[in-house]
Order: structure tokens, then sequence, then C-alpha cells
């Protein structure tokens, strides 16, 4: 099938068009906007300017191109996203080949646009990207061999961990490890919890590993230490101190220093009269410090004698044990020449492939020697320019730590499907520095550039980096601080998963230094010009669809070209292909390039399943439907996408049990049709809904991209591994929705990520699904929840009951009912089914998920007015907030009235109070270090306010009982420095009426939504909602029956119940707690404010004419005819009482009540009478014109003994007119308004007098 295309062969052509972009080339807004390529195939330059493009051919110069040259060969992009720009780029200028050479300083340079500086293979990765700065002397082979140390004189220790039969281990730790120099002088460790650990990794030789804590090796003491060889890698997290490579039980030569640098600078250091080498590269041994993270080469050489006697630890003093890895260690008795140093070095490089990092062979780079962790070099389709692309993975390349870094210039461009994490251009092993902020935020709100003494510019003009979002655009930032920052990263913080930078970096310029503004603005200016900064892209004022043709019109009307645009799959696009005429399907597009990729005639239409998915009491036998005659079709069952090598369908399928079929047309010469999903469940009598998710099963549970399971650090045993199921990975699914008794509800697409914090470990883990445009609709269009108004989501929870999966899996749930009773923001909940690939996964508890788009959903405020905080920022910004922490650091430097003042019109108080109460009286395990989360509309009164989340702690856990004094250990006497918002809370206490109101307000929450019974009302309703399924449940997540019987480990990430009974008996535990709790926290207020006794208020209303009554702003409860409250006496309290329409408070029986300013004092138990009268009352019925001019006006009167007319002429100046009369038991008198027009009175009131 051949699309027609027209097309003059002597100008312009569409070359390429892409009418449903998903993922493949985001515009400068960071949208995936459709997109067209033009293509000047002739040998003339050809100007662009008022060619028209354009979808309807009525209208050829619909979006008219600016004057642009495209040369010969040369291709450009348009997109087609309705956003009409068509601003002229400017033309590409020659800059000063070495400007950043002519500034002092320059430490790093790495350019992408010298594609010669980079070694890269054959599929684009690049494994070094040399630096352009002046290179250290490198080794000439065939001057300078490698050097066996047994053949060097003075060898008096050699510990190679290499030599597996060197190694005694005793259950996996190292009981000795031999010399190989002669002189036996074994390293042994006696002790078995000090023995170091033998780590082997999958590929290459054994490492020892030393904790940091009590791990080292003994030696016979050598006491004249001149040359020393270590092949280490320091862990990141190793504390700063005193922590040697070398010790002894007296001397301490080869003291660390307290910063981490490799000596001490004291007169007994072996660095005072030495030299010291770092992967080749000579080092000030009192400045630089060891190689952190993965193996280097260290060499230390004195004409000063040294003692030592044991590895890693300093005198066998607490907290001086060095933590990391050892491959090797050399000591000599001699100071030796430089051609053996080198020689040795030389040595010890080729053995540990140690080449990429040692200076004097690789140069001075960045590098990666892992082939899955190394960027790639790509052509950037809109600009023609080489970029290093980063995967947001595991891409990053390592370079000689550079411990002075003071400038920094990036030009670089964020992915747009980057998430919005901290996700670092650069870093180091060990520093954060350059840590990024949440929300694409340039640097982290507390980090090292929220400093005022820093400079942050964006593009060349200074900004707030804590505040200001990286564009999504290319850019050139530039960073600079007047204290020196480690640099050893380029794309990581600190090696730590999921803060890998996620896009393109083109250059990257590091000074030791601070440039000066004149230094600042040449380089900024030099790379503007250099890298076409600001980037412009176009824009037409339309968008492309199926059925309609594409128009390119040369200025005087001829057609240029002309593309009919058939259905597409998403992200493929149409073009020519080589050689051939007519307009093609490519599934692999090429915008920018010319279209080699594999071409092909159309794409076919999806098959038709023959029986709908849903649930069917028995086997069924499920036809499919081919779209035509030609396709084949091939099919699924375990989840995974058909291919070509799937099952082919030859006949009906036959299901027996539960399984989700997957099917999808081929054809030669045409693009696969869509994939259709259809889940049978069979024999699936669940009253409640279904989720059945469908994806590839590696996406799951393949050790390299599985997020279901523990991954390959795991499985090799790696120390400290990192899990998969612990990475932001995020996966391709399709998910089914079946509400009860109701066949499909939903099937669409979607993104699945791992959901939670620890709990990740438990076998059954939490699913977050994801709604986005690259999965079709940015929202899931379902009512999920059917006691909740709203049916649009963007992020959904499928939760395993967080910590209380092992319990009674419901704390969260039964928690967030009580917050929606005190009046916060919830997680709506509902229990719900979940089938993965066709399999039972068991109960998940459906929830929403509490970001941006859950306040927006819930709020009305969008999602970019809003400041959403969980420790850092998930979205918006902190800067109001630390306006609040200045108002608390300052608080007693401020007037009382002032600091109260401010406090209130930032942060909503009593929802504060309300929250901390709470969290207290629930006694919430985890809290207030963790699970905080904050937010305020970003209007100019945007109050703060805090939202209960992750309630699963509470209700007795962590060996708590109800006895737990939450409020003194997390509110009045916190250990240590408390979170910012329990110190507002501290801060408020020291005014006595916020105080009282604190109290109060906590006693009357005891009394309505934290009761007894509504608690338990709570747990029953959760009870019920969950036991129907709970046996099924327990009995697919409980321990393995046969691996306890064969005495195998069972981990602690199993469902410890065993059947319905144990659960049940965890439900109890809550309805426990719940009893009895009351008693203790009113015991834990009196203790912790030093009050008096509580005694009851009553209010008496025995014509029942108050409405509401409220105890600082909480309400009392109404019981048989009464108002009733237990509350402290002696703590003035505001009592409000509201009447019914029509009466009003005159005043208290006996003059017992509130004063004039609303408080009242219990002293003990007490009642009051409020007195309530008639309120006056006058109210217009009707008023209609009459003849003559007249106004006809009704009204009604209650309780008014008087009223008068009044006219003016201004509104301002009132006059009496007349009294009207007073007509006692009739129900709508009259008066008549005569209107003469010669009279200056306009207007007219009635006053009434009560």
């Amino acid at each position: 099938m051949l699309w027609a295309v027209s097309a003059q062969a002597d100008g312009v052509v569409i070359s390429e068009l892409m009418p449903v972009n998903r993922m493949t080339l985001a515009d400068d807004d960071g949208d995936f906007s459709d997109w067209i390529e033009i293509h000047n195939p002739t040998d003339q330059p050809v100007n662009l300017l008022n060619h028209g493009l354009s979808d309807d051919s009525a209208a050829p110069f619909k979006w008219r191109f600016p004057e642009h040259v495209l040369e010969p060969g040369e291709r450009t992009l348009v997109f087609a996203s309705g956003k009409d720009r068509r601003a002229t780029r400017p033309r590409p200028s020659p800059v000063e080949a070495g400007l950043p050479r002519t500034i002092p300083g320059l430490s790093l340079w790495l350019d992408a646009s010298d594609t010669g500086s980079m070694i890269v293979d054959g599929n684009g990765a690049v494994q070094h990207w040399k630096s352009k700065t002046e290179q250290p002397p490198q080794i000439d082979p065939e001057v300078n061999n490698p050097i066996d140390p047994g053949t060097v004189m003075g060898l008096k220790l050699w510990l190679d961990s290499s030599d597996i039969g060197q190694l005694q281990t005793d259950r996996g730790r190292l009981a000795q490890w031999r010399d190989k120099s002669g002189d036996n002088r074994h390293a042994e460790q006696s002790r078995f919890l000090s023995r170091p650990n033998v780590f082997e990794p999958p590929t290459g030789p054994p490492l020892i590993v030393l904790d940091g804590k009590d791990d080292h090796l003994i030696f016979d003491r050598i006491d004249n230490v001149q040359s020393v060889f270590w092949v280490v890698a320091e862990h990141q997290k190793s504390a700063l101190g005193y922590k040697p490579l070398l010790g002894d039980s007296e001397k301490y030569h080869f003291a660390r220093a307290m910063n981490g640098s490799m000596f001490h600078d004291s007169r007994n250091s072996v660095g005072r009269e030495g030299r010291a080498w770092v992967d080749g590269t000579e080092v000030n041994p009192f400045h630089a410090p060891l190689p952190i993270g993965r193996l280097g080469l260290v060499t230390s050489i004195s004409d000063k004698p040294g003692a030592a006697s044991n590895l890693a630890s300093d005198r066998f003093l607490p907290g001086r044990s060095w933590h990391g890895r050892i491959a090797e260690v050399l000591l000599f008795d001699r100071v030796l020449d430089e051609p053996t140093r080198i020689g040795i070095e030389y040595y010890l490089v080729n053995k540990w492939n140690l080449t990429n990092q040692y200076a004097s062979l690789s140069g001075d780079t960045a590098s990666q020697p892992d082939a899955t962790s190394q960027p790639q070099l790509v052509t950037d389709p809109l600009s023609g320019r080489p970029f290093l692309r980063f995967d947001g993975l595991d891409d990053v390349l390592v370079t000689r730590r550079r411990m002075e870094a003071r400038t920094v210039f990036i030009v670089a461009r964020e992915a747009a499907h980057a998430t919005k994490s901290h996700r670092a251009l650069v870093g180091d092993f060990k520093y954060s520095h350059f840590n990024r902020g949440g929300d694409r935020l340039v640097y982290y709100p507390k980090g090292h550039f929220a400093d005022g003494n820093t400079t942050v510019r964006l593009n060349g003009r200074p900004i707030d980096p804590v505040v200001t979002r990286l564009p999504d655009n290319l850019f050139q930032l530039t960073s600079v601080s007047p204290t020196a920052m480690p640099l050893s990263l380029v794309g990581s913080d600190r090696l730590v998963p999921d803060r890998n930078w996620h896009g393109d970096i083109g250059e990257l310029l590091v000074f030791d230094r601070e440039l000066n503004a004149d230094e600042l603005s040449a380089i900024e200016s030099w790379l503007k010009t250099k890298w076409g900064l600001p980037s412009i892209q176009w824009h037409t004022n339309f968008k492309v669809s199926s059925g309609e043709t594409i128009r390119l019109t040369r200025p005087l009307g001829q057609g240029a070209s002309a593309v009919w645009v058939p259905p597409c799959p998403p992200d493929s696009s149409l073009g020519q292909a080589k050689g051939i005429h007519g307009i093609f399907h490519f599934a692999a597009p090429t915008p920018g390039l010319a279209n080699t990729t594999h071409h092909t005639f159309g794409w076919l239409e999806p098959p038709r399943l023959a029986k709908p998915p849903g649930r069917y009491e028995g086997a069924i036998n499920l036809t499919v439907e081919p779209p035509d005659n030609d396709s084949e079709l091939r099919f699924t069952l375990d989840g995974s996408e058909p291919d070509a090598d799937s099952t082919l369908y030859r006949k009906s399928i036959r299901l027996a049990k539960p399984a989700v079929v997957r099917v999808r047309a081929f054809r030669d010469g045409f693009l696969p049709g869509p994939i259709v999903t259809g889940s049978y469940l069979i024999g699936e009598k669940t009253s409640f809904p279904v989720a059945s998710i469908s994806t590839n099963p590696a996406n799951l549970f393949d050790p390299d991209q599985g997020i279901y399971t523990e991954g390959r650090d795991y499985l090799n045993g790696t120390p400290e591994p990192v899990y998969n199921f612990k990475r932001e990975w995020e996966r391709p699914a399709f998910l089914e929705w079946f509400e009860p008794g109701e066949s499909l509800g939903l099937g669409r697409d979607i993104g699945l990520r791992i959901h939670g914090g620890w709990t990740r470990h438990y076998y059954q883990k939490s699913l977050r699904l994801y709604a986005r445009p690259r999965y079709g609709e940015a929202v899931f269009a379902h009512r999920f929840f059917p006691d909740l108004d709203m049916g649009e989501f963007r992020r959904l929870i499928l939760r395993n009951a967080g910590n209380g999966w092992k319990t009674a899996f419901m704390r969260d749930a039964v928690g967030h009912e009580l917050t929606a009773r005190m009046g916060f923001e919830f997680q709506a909940w509902r229990p719900t089914v979940v089938y993965l690939n066709g399999q039972f996964w068991g109960i998940h508890n459906l929830r929403e998920r509490i970001d941006s788009h859950y306040l927006s959903a819930h709020t009305g405020h969008h999602s970019s007015e809003i400041d959403l905080l969980q420790h850092t920022v998930k979205t918006g910004d902190m800067k109001h907030w630390q306006q609040v922490t200045s108002i608390i650091n300052a608080w007693e430097a401020l007037a009382p009235d002032e600091r109260i003042a401010q406090l209130e019109a930032m942060v909503d108080l009593d929802n504060l109070m309300d929250y901390i109460i709470l969290e207290v009286f629930l006694d919430n395990t985890d809290w207030p270090r963790n699970n905080v989360r904050q937010w305020r509309p970003r209007t100019a009164d945007g109050r703060w306010r805090w939202i209960p989340y992750d309630l699963d702690g509470i209700l007795g856990t962590a060996g708590h009982d109800a006895s737990f004094n939450t409020l003194h250990n997390s509110v009045l006497h916190f250990p240590g420095q408390p979170p910012d918002f329990i110190r507002v809370l501290q801060k408020l206490f020291t005014h006595p009426r916020h105080r009282q109101r604190f109290i109060h307000r906590f006693a009357m929450h005891m009394q309505d939504g934290l009761s007894s019974g509504r608690i338990l009302h709570a747990v029953q309703a959760r009870q019920t909602a969950l036991e129907p399924e709970m046996e099924r449940h327990i009995h697919r997540w409980r321990k393995d029956v046969d691996a306890i019987e064969r005495g195998d480990h069972e981990e602690e990430w199993s469902l410890p119940l065993w059947d319905i009974y144990d659960w049940r008996a965890q439900v109890r535990k809550l309805r426990d707690f719940a009893k009895s709790r009351h008693d203790h926290v009113w015991n834990h207020l009196q203790k912790g404010f030093l009050l008096d006794e509580p005694a009851m208020l009553t209010l008496a209303d025995p014509d029942s004419r108050i409405r509401s009554a409220s105890i600082e702003g909480v309400p009392m409860k109404k019981t048989e005819g009464v108002w009733l409250a237990r509350l402290f006496t002696g703590q003035p309290m505001r009592l409000t009482v509201q009447p019914h329409h029509g009466w009003k408070l005159a005043g208290w029986a006996n003059e017992d009540g509130p004063s004039a300013d609303q408080l009242f004092t219990l002293k003990t138990d007490t009642t009051l009478q409020p007195q309530l009268i008639k309120r006056s009352q006058f109210r217009f019925i009707s008023i209609q014109p009459t003849g003559g001019g007249a106004l006809q006006i009704e009204y009604e009167q209650l309780g008014a003994t008087a009223q008068r007319l009044e006219v003016s002429t201004n509104l301002k100046d009132w006059a009496f007119e007349r009294e009207l009369p007073t007509v006692l038991g009739q129900a709508t008198p009259t008066i008549r308004i005569e209107i003469d027009e010669n009279s200056p009175a306009r207007f007219y009131r009635i006053v009434v007098t009560p």
C-alpha cells in the first residue's frame, strides 16, 4: 500500500512526518508534539521564507515559514503543535576555538562537539571522554614495562586478594590473609566479628571488605616502611575521621586527616617527607582523599620510615577503623626510584583493570568501563549538534576527583520524560554539593547553593536556584562557589540510585577558582554562540490528524509536497524511502536524518475477541477474528506483548483457569496491528472489584530490569546491594478494571512502578499506576471510588497495606477514615482483588496518591500553583516554608503579637494542631521524622496545611501499647532536633492562649472524631469489607509450608499469618487499643501540661434552640437534649454558641457563662444555661410596580417594634419620609410608594427598629 505523495524535484519536500508523537522527540516546551521534517534534496540552497504548511487545501498558507536558508541536503523540523511560533533562527557564528584555555584555573573541559575527544564503540556508547585541558605525561610502553613486585628488593608485605589460595576464610569472613613477600607476615584476625568479609563479584577476583566499625587485620610490625602501594576503594558512606589504611598499636605514622585526606599533617606523618600519587597523578597527601566508590591505586613514598602492624585501624581506638574494599597492599622498607614506582603501578593497573582512571595511560578523562553504564553519542535532530545522552538509569562517567571546583559551566538539556527527583548533572562520590532539588529545581533547597554567597546563572541571567526549575529546552548553567567543591562524577550524585542525569550534556567546563564577572560573561557568551542559544523551534498553528493531507506550498502558490495521513501507531512515522516513489510507514523514525530504516506499506487493524473479557464460571473456548484474510494472529498467555515469534493462532484458545490473552495481527510488509488484551477470570467469584495488570514478565522478574525482584546485585552477593524493587523504574503495562458483577469498566495502557518505602521488601508489593500522555490519555477516566464524586485520576496506588501487611491489613485505611472526620484531605480506600499476568495476586487496597495532581483535583488549585513538601520539595518550592522557619529561629527576638501575627498569616494553626493531635493520639510509630506531608496554594494568602499520610504505623505497632506517651516523646520532649513543624507547635506553647487552644481541641477531638466509637466503627467497617477475601489472600502469601517442614530459612518478608483466625486476632488488637487509649492520653495531657482534673461542661437546651456549640472551634456533642464535653479545669476556653434561625444569644442565666471575649474557665462540673430570645427580622416578600409609577411592597415583620421609610438623592444623605404601621397578626403587610417625577428623591430604604 503506497500513500500518494506529490513533489517538485527542484525544491524542498516533506520527507518525514509523525502524526502521533508520544516518546520520540520533545519540543522546546517538553511536550511531545507531532512533527514534520522538511528536506532540501537539491544541490542549491533554498530560502524557506513564505513557504506555506497547511492541513487545509483551501488555506495553503495557513502557516508560513520565517526566513531560513536550507542548505543542499539539509533537513529541518517543524512541530505541528498548534502553538504557532515562527521566530527567525539565528545564523551560526564562528567562535574562538580555545577561549576557555585563556582563562586561568581551567581544570576540566569536556566538549561533545569535539567527537575526536571520545572513544566510541560501534553502537555509539562512549567509554572515554578526554578533557581538552593539558594532559599529564603518558607512560611509554616501550620504555616503562610492568614490574612484578616480587622481583623488587625490600618487599616486606604483599597481600593480594586475587590469589584465592592466600585467603583463609571462615563462614565468609577472612581469618588470615597470607603474605606473598616471603617474610610470612600474615595478616590475621582471631575475633570472628572483627574479621573482614570476602566479597566475590560475578566478574573479577575477590575483594576484602572492611565495615568501618572494628574490622581489621594484624601482622608482625614493620618499623621502616617507606614505599607503599594500595589498590583500594573507600566506601562512599565512610564517615570522616582518623581512619587509616595502615596502622599500629602505638605509632600513627600513617594516620588519616579528620577531613578524609590521605594523611594527617602532623610531625610524625610519613607525608611530611615524601610524595604521594592517586591513580598515577601526584597529589598533596594532606588535601587529597583516597579513591572512593571504585578501585583506585594509591602510592606513598617517603624518606621518613613509618611503623605499621595492622590493616585498617589507628591504635585500635573506637571510631578509627577504615571503611571500604582492599584488593592489594605492598609495603617496602626502602625508597623506590621513579622507574620502579611507575613499573609497579603499571603492573597493578593492568592486573586490576585500572587503565580507565590511571592518568599516565588514559590521560585526564571522564570514563566508564562498564558497557551497561556508558552514555550514548547522539546527534540532536533539532540542531544537528552532537551530545552525550545519559539514560537516567545507570549511565555515569567518572573523572579524576577534583577537590577544588569553584566555577562550573554546563550546556545540557533534561529529557522530557525525566522524573522530577534529584537528578544531578555532575557530582561526587561522597559529597552532594551539586544535588538537585525535587520537582526539577536547579539545586537542593537546603544544599550548598542555597547559600547566599554562591552564584547561579541560567542562560546568562542570575537566578535563585532553589526556586527555579531547569527549562525544558537546551540551557547553559553557571554555578560559582567561594568554597571548594569536590567533583568526580558526570551524570550522578554520589552514585545514589535514581539520581542519575536523564538527558543530554553538550559541554562541561570546571575551574578551580571563582571567575570574575567579566570572565563569566566571556565564557557564557562563547557558549551561547557555540551552541546556538537560545534554541528556537518552529510550531505550526495546526495539529496533524489522520485522514487529512499535509501540504507544503511554495511562496508563489505552487504545490511543493503533499502527504495524506492514514492511521498510524504511536511513535511511527510516514516518510520517503530512498529510491522509491511514495510515502511509507517507518517503525523506527529518523527525525533530522535520511529515512534509512526498514519501511512498510501500512498498519494493520486490531483483531477481535469473540468473547468479552471478564468473569466466567467455567472453562471457555476463545475465538479470535483477524482483521483481514491475509494477516496471521500471534498471541501470548503470560502477559508479554506478542511478537513475530509468539504462538501462532490456529484455533480457539481453551481457557480453563484465569488467564490474560494478548493477541496481535502480523503480515509481511506491514506494521503489526495494535495489541488486543483481554483478561478471562475463569472461576473468579469475588464481590470485590478486580484489577488485572498485564506486562512482559521480564518487566517484573528479570534480574536486570524487573521491578518486582531483588535484582542482580542481590543475586551476586554484592555488599549493600541496590535492590531493583527500590528503584524508580517504570515499566509499560496494561490495566483492566472490572467492577463487581460487571464487564470491563476500563482497559488502557499504563505506567507501572513499585510503591512504598521499607515495605517494598515484602513478597507482596504495592503498585503505583500512572496515566500519562505517552500511554494514551493523561487521566484514568473511571469512577473507582463510589463514595467519591470524582471520575478522573492521574495516579493510583494498589497498596499492600504497607506496614500493616503482616497484621490487620487495615490500619492506614482506618486512620484515613478518622482523618476525613477531622476535616483533613484523605486518601480514598477500596479493597481490590489483583491479577498479575493472569495470576491471583491477593488483595490490594486501591488508594489515591497524595501529590500535586491529587491536591489539584480536591482543592481546585492547579498543580503548578501548589507547594507540596515531604522533607524536601515534591512540587513547587520551600521558600515560603523557610520564611516560617526563620520566624521560629528568631522567635525570642520578635514581639509576642508580631510573631503570632506573622505565623498565623503563613500557617493554618488549627490544621497544624489537629494534625499533631491525630498523629499523637493514634500513636504513629513512623512519625514525626517520617511520613510528613504539608502543602499550600501558591497564592498571596496561601497558608500551610498538613495531610496525614502513611498511617499504617498507628494503633499499637512497633511494640507500643495504648499507654505509650506519644505526646511526651514526639512533641513535648522530642529527642534531639525536632522537625520544624514540631518546633512551630512548641513555640506556640509559649503563648498561653495557644497552649490552651491545643489542650481543649485535643480533648474535644477525643470525644468526637477520635472517640472510641468512631474508631471501633471504622475498624468494623474495614473488617466487614475485607473478610470475604482474607482467607484466600492469606493462603496466597503465607509462609511456605514445605519450606518450613524442610527447615529452610523463611525470610521476614513473607506473611506471618496462617489463617483467618490469625487475622481476626490482629484486628482485635486494634479494638483493644481503641478501647483503652483514651484514659492514657487524658493522663498524658494532664501530666505533660501540669493540668488540673477534667470536669464536665453541660449546655442546657431544653427547647432545642441551639444549632451548634463549639469549644475552640471543635463542635460539642449533643446527647439527650444537652450539649456535653469533658474538659480540663483551670484552662480558659473559647466557647461559641450558634442559635437556630430566628434566635439570638442574649446572655447567660445567673451571669454564669463566657465573658465578653467568649472565654470561659471551667472549675468543676458545670451546667450553663444560655438565654436565647427571638431575633428581630424584617423581610421583603415581593416588590411589584403598579399603575402610575408606584411600587407595591409586601413584607414580613418578626419582632420588629417600628419601621420607617427614608429617601435619598445620593445614597449618602437620608431623610425621614414616614412611619410605617406595625400591624400585628397580619401575615403580609404592604406599603405603597408613590414615585414623583418632580422629586429629586430616587432612592428609598426601610429602617427597622427591633
